[in-house]
């Protein structure tokens, strides 16, 4: 993992802990954040090889993406917030272009309900 992403990833959890230690009575819990660290770290090893095309490459992100709004949703939605859901749309584009892909558009749009 590139030291960009490491930090980008660090920076959205960062925040979901700060956010739930600063205002308490959040509908998630660390548990919750650990949860999305490891969807994240699945969606980003799995560009280890660096030999997906971009179908596999689509695909990978309409996973990472409904498993986050799978999460977001037992969290009635409070996971993930504006600051979040821009910083890990910038991660995913990130690990694509590592992966030597890059989209004009928003590949998350499609499927993201956060």
């Amino acid at each position: 993992m590139n030291s960009e992403i490491a930090k980008l990833k660090s920076i959205i959890t960062d925040s979901m802990y700060n956010y739930m230690e600063e205002y308490g009575g959040v509908s998630y819990s660390q548990v919750h954040v650990e949860e999305c660290k490891t969807i994240l770290d699945t969606f980003i090893n799995s560009f280890s090889n660096n030999n997906l095309d971009i179908e596999e490459s689509l695909l990978k992100v309409e996973e990472v993406v409904l498993a986050l709004n799978e999460l977001n949703s037992r969290c009635d939605s409070e996971l993930i917030e504006t600051d979040q859901r821009e910083d890990i749309c910038k991660l995913i584009d990130l690990v694509l272009e590592s992966a030597g892909h890059k989209f004009d558009f928003d590949t998350t749009e499609v499927w993201r309900e956060w």
